[in-house]
């Protein structure tokens, strides 16, 4: 659910609830979020941005629950996590960097929980 915030506002024609989707800019007038939805539900690709204008996350959504590759972005533009989802749970290996790319930690998820 998207929450109130002052630094963004909703611009535009539709709602971001209604069945087709929605986007969401920065204050500023940069998007901040690209969404599809289907009967009310998150449904489709998910697109979300910094301030700046990057990519901030990446994914998509399946009835209202992430599904398939996902990945998070820090505001320079290098991957900060990245991972899979399967029916809405974490999935197989996620990897976590830093913001020159290094790779930090790497955990693996099975239906949802790390093992």
């Amino acid at each position: 659910m998207i929450k109130p915030d002052a630094e963004r506002i909703i611009r535009s024609p539709y709602s971001p609830y209604e069945e087709d989707g929605g986007v969401l800019f920065h204050k500023t007038g940069g998007i901040f979020k690209k969404m599809e939805f289907k009967r009310g539900a998150p449904d489709g690709p998910w697109l979300q941005y910094h301030p700046n204008g990057q990519i901030q996350y990446e994914g998509f959504f399946r009835n209202g629950k992430p599904e398939g590759s996902i990945t998070m972005y820090y505001d320079n533009g290098q991957v900060f996590r990245r991972g899979e989802y399967k029916n809405g749970l974490k999935e197989g290996p996620w990897s976590i960097y830093d913001k020159k790319g290094n790779m930090l930690d790497e955990v693996t998820f099975k239906l949802g929980r790390a093992v």
